[in-house]
């Protein structure tokens, strides 16, 4: 089975599913893959030999954030037509709905019958069709085409997406992953009470990423367990006013920041904190965590997981032991990291590792991702006649 991805960024430092689920499908021996993309990040971070550069001009970046029909169009049509004549992929996997968009008008144009996948992610569903004009009536147009299906990695999406009238039968739940590395990096440093008891929060500095209440409830917890340290990870517009808050409340200290950390040094990392904490919310634009990858990863190393009733969120954590709280609320908050402190054991730390597994291990959701793939080339013709213009 040939398949060829799509994706504008590849491979961004928030998409490591993206291209774990890549990278596990090319190692697998159901499936060949190539991508295209326009623009590269993280080559030598995230290597993938059969990556096709195709770059776009300026003027339709502009279009594109405008939300024009013509942003939705990919510049350099003939370059894309020649890598699909030349691959001549059984189906087309486009991530993210405005890539689905421009890669539909492209197969149509050049009157491609070639079945395609669009995976959401997120910000695609909650967002876009909200804030980007002549996004949703391009979406519903996608939904309308036979040869055109949908993923979500979560129910929760799953919901949004139908209400988005997309139709239910053409949508496949296929839930993210977590890179192999995690498997490889236990747990066996378990916290006893007297230890230093470190917590961990990955996440874009956003605001709807929530660390702000985090910060705040580590003030509160601090108190009662001054032998604590949390440990804040990723880049953001808000990485300022986080450490000012810190400031504010006396705990600057205790708090580290370590900004943006390569993919590969994470399991480590993991592995050596004793709680992970997701206290993301609802943002001004409705923005919420569709899955979240940073918990799973955590789970994967069997941290125990504090996160926000908010998005599929939800559905990771409650189904996998971890706790959950009312977003935006500090106390609650930091009176649930006290709890888990009191109680928090070895048997706690195996039992979330071993269901994350079981549900959410590279080689499952390889197979569903081909299960997908399988089941959408049986309802076409993948006899497709590629011709040369």
């Amino acid at each position: 089975m040939k398949v060829l991805h799509y994706i504008s960024d590849f491979s961004l430092p928030s998409e490591t599913f993206i291209y774990d689920l890549i990278n596990n499908l090319e190692k697998s021996n159901n499936s060949q893959n190539w991508i295209i993309t326009h623009r590269r990040h993280l080559e030598h971070e995230r290597p993938f030999e059969k990556t096709i550069i195709i770059k776009t001009h300026l003027f339709n970046k502009i279009l594109h954030k405008v939300g024009d029909y013509h942003g939705y169009k990919m510049n350099k049509h003939e370059e894309v037509h020649d890598v699909i004549n030349a691959i001549q992929p059984n189906i087309i996997h486009s991530h993210f709905g405005p890539n689905g968009i421009r890669m539909n008008n492209l197969l149509i144009n050049y009157g491609f019958n070639i079945p395609q996948v669009v995976s959401f992610h997120g910000m695609d569903v909650n967002t876009l069709p909200h804030y980007r004009r002549g996004y949703l009536k391009y979406i519903q147009s996608l939904g309308e085409q036979n040869n055109v299906y949908f993923t979500s990695p979560s129910y929760f999406l799953m919901n949004k997406i139908i209400k988005l009238g997309i139709p239910p039968n053409k949508i496949f739940l296929l839930k993210n992953s977590f890179n192999p590395s995690f498997l490889e990096n236990k747990k066996t440093n378990y916290f006893r009470h007297g230890d230093v008891f470190k917590i961990l929060n990955v996440g874009r500095l956003e605001t709807v990423k929530g660390q702000i209440y985090l910060i705040e409830a580590f003030s509160i917890f601090s108190n009662h367990y001054p032998n604590s340290k949390l440990t804040i990870i990723g880049q953001g517009s808000l990485e300022q006013k986080l450490k000012q808050k810190a400031k504010v409340l006396g705990v600057e200290n205790k708090i580290i920041f370590l900004g943006r950390v390569p993919h590969q040094k994470m399991p480590k990392i993991i592995a050596d904190h004793d709680l992970y904490v997701q206290p993301s919310i609802v943002n001004e634009k409705g923005e919420e965590e569709s899955f979240s990858v940073s918990t799973l990863e955590a789970m994967a190393i069997g941290l125990p997981v504090i996160a926000s009733k908010v998005g599929g969120l939800q559905e990771l954590v409650k189904n996998n032991g971890g706790s959950l709280v009312n977003p935006e609320n500090s106390e609650e908050l930091a009176n649930e990291m006290c709890a888990i402190e009191k109680k928090i054991s070895k048997s706690i730390y195996e039992n979330n590792r071993n269901k994350v597994i079981e549900l959410y291990s590279p080689e499952r959701i390889t197979d569903d991702m081909i299960s997908i793939y399988t089941e959408i080339l049986q309802k076409h013709n993948s006899n497709h006649v590629y011709q040369n213009i």
